[in-house]
């Protein structure tokens, strides 16, 4: 089966015809549970401090459990954001890396016809 389309050399045609689809990624990194994790960890940490602050009458025994349930809760979630986020970034990188290796291969083939034509 030969196919005529402008950019493909015929040299590279059986290659290309031949490939198959790059399977879809969709392994658990390890950042993910961790994040999961991070993310409970943190409404945990909410909850504990919602519940010790509401079983006190005055606010200024309601501050260190609204200082230390909240802080920890913050951390934990930014935590798990940026957990969340690396992972993302990763994905985004291969892909343009995959996307790179393409434009270079049909880079490789556009000056393979311009040679074999000139």
């Amino acid at each position: 089966m030969a196919t005529t389309h402008p950019l493909m050399a015929e040299e590279h045609e059986d290659e290309v015809l031949d490939r198959e689809p790059a399977p879809r990624r969709r392994e658990v990194d390890w950042r993910q549970p961790m994040a999961y994790v991070a993310m409970g960890f943190s409404l945990l940490s909410f909850l504990v401090g919602w519940f010790q602050i509401a079983n006190t009458e005055q606010e200024w025994e309601q501050l260190p459990y609204l200082a230390s349930a909240g802080g920890v809760g913050v951390v934990a979630l930014g935590v798990a954001v940026a957990l969340l986020v690396s992972i993302e970034h990763t994905r985004d990188r291969e892909a343009v890396g995959e996307l790179l290796k393409e434009i270079r291969s049909l880079k490789r083939r556009i000056e393979a016809m311009d040679s074999s034509t000139g």
